[in-house]
C-alpha cells in the first residue's frame, strides 16, 4: 500500500515490540529479529501510533508543539511510515 497523508496507521504488535528508551523507541521486528530506533519528534506522538492515527493528525500534533509547519512533518511521517510498512511493523488502511 501507498502511505499517503491520509493513511491510517497502527503499530502491529503481532509483528513486533516497542519500548521507550530515554528520548527514543526502540522497535524490535520479531520476524526478522531487527531493532531499530526512532528519535527525535516522532518519539513524542508515538503513543498515537501504537493506538492508531491518521498521519495528517499526527502531522498536525507535532506541528503544534513545535511551531512548525505541519506539511513539512507530513512529508516526514510518510516516509517513516513506508519504512516501517515495508519492515511489516504497520498496519495501514
Amino acid at each position: 500500500m501507498s502511505i499517503t497523508r491520509d493513511t491510517f496507521v497502527k503499530f502491529d504488535r503481532a509483528s513486533a515490540r516497542s519500548r521507550d528508551v530515554g528520548d527514543s523507541i526502540v522497535i524490535m521486528d520479531l520476524k526478522n529479529s531487527v531493532y531499530f530506533s526512532i528519535e527525535g519528534s516522532i518519539a513524542q506522538v508515538w503513543p498515537a501510533f501504537v493506538e492508531g492515527v491518521v498521519l495528517r493528525d499526527a502531522a498536525t500534533s507535532l506541528a503544534e508543539v513545535f511551531d512548525t509547519d505541519a506539511s513539512e512533518i507530513e512529508t516526514d511521517l510518510v516516509e517513516l511510515c513506508s519504512n516501517l510498512d515495508e519492515r511489516g511493523v504497520l498496519e495501514t488502511r
